[in-house]
């Protein structure tokens, strides 16, 4: 649509990358899909980048999710993996 929307979540930051996570059911991912342009606030800072969502494996799926909500445990980070899309923001 290409309406602006602000929306908190938690993610993992490493390098030039950041990675986020969503429920699949929710809709708000879907405007990240095909190397959408975006703009978040990463630690008090506007930055600018390139969204898109990846379809990993399930291993890959768990590792992300440990990544970005730490200290979940492997067990419910299994229970979860088929109601979950990754996404990845390529800073500029």
């Amino acid at each position: 649509s290409g309406k602006p929307y602000s929306t908190p979540i938690n993610y993992a930051h490493e390098g030039d990358t950041i990675t986020l996570i969503s429920k699949r059911s929710r809709a708000w991912w879907k405007n990240l899909q095909g190397g959408t342009p975006v703009t978040v606030l990463v630690q008090g800072k506007e930055r600018s980048g390139t969204a898109e969502t990846v379809t990993p494996d399930d291993q890959t799926i768990i590792t992300e999710l440990q990544k970005v909500y730490a200290g979940m445990p492997r067990s419910f980070a299994e229970k979860i993996v088929v109601d979950t899309v990754v996404i990845k923001i390529s800073l500029n």
